[in-house]
């Protein structure tokens, strides 16, 4: 193939259906490991530059595989599936990571700036987080939710008197609303539960 020049989609698709189900022996797999070890792998000794790196950072930043590619990498599907390592390829990997501690890590001395904490903070709040469930939450994470929203008083929304210590739900359906909780105090927050419970009954 010329340098530079590419596959054509049909050229790309045919060569695909072609090769698909066929699989390297372990002898053809081996001559292909040592033809591209150490020097005479092309990338040896090169290294991306930190403007290189960067570009690839923010290319990836925010990207996510869809459902459908995760779940042909679950259970049997993955290639790993009931595989292990063996101690000799533990080493191997550790060897050749090398001492990545102290100085010798790339992120040391460097500190993300507060605009990029911020933009990753957006990108992995709500709806946007991996392990969001919207109203298909426990109590106690509604709770926790709800408390990094709501406001909190300098007293007790009820009696008006005490220091508010908990959030009562207002409703008795547990909405993922700020509006449907307010800040109690302890012996207001017992009382009106047990109001609300009686009424739902």
């Amino acid at each position: 193939m010329i340098k530079g020049s590419h596959h054509s989609i049909e050229s790309k698709i045919k060569i695909g259906n072609e090769s698909r189900g066929r699989y390297h022996n372990e002898e053809t797999k081996q001559r292909m490991r040592t033809a591209h070890l150490g020097e005479k792998n092309y990338w040896f000794g090169k290294h991306h530059t930190d403007e290189t790196k960067q570009k690839l950072r923010e290319y990836n930043f925010g990207k996510h595989h869809s459902e459908e590619t995760k779940e042909k990498m679950r259970g049997k599907n993955n290639p790993m599936w009931g595989k292990h390592l063996s101690e000799e390829a533990k080493r191997k990997l550790q060897e050749s990571r090398g001492d990545i501690s102290g100085e010798k890590n790339y992120w040391f001395g460097k500190h993300l700036s507060d605009d990029h904490k911020k933009k990753i903070s957006i990108k992995n709040s709500g709806e946007n987080h991996g392990n969001w469930k919207g109203d298909d939450v426990g109590n106690i994470q509604l709770h926790t939710w709800i408390k990094k929203r709501k406001i909190k008083t300098v007293l007790c929304e009820l009696c008006d008197a005490k220091e508010p210590k908990e959030l009562a739900n207002i409703s008795g359906e547990y909405k993922r609303d700020v509006d449907d909780f307010m800040w109690v105090c302890l012996s207001c927050h017992k009382t009106y539960d047990g109001i609300v419970n009686n009424f739902n009954r």
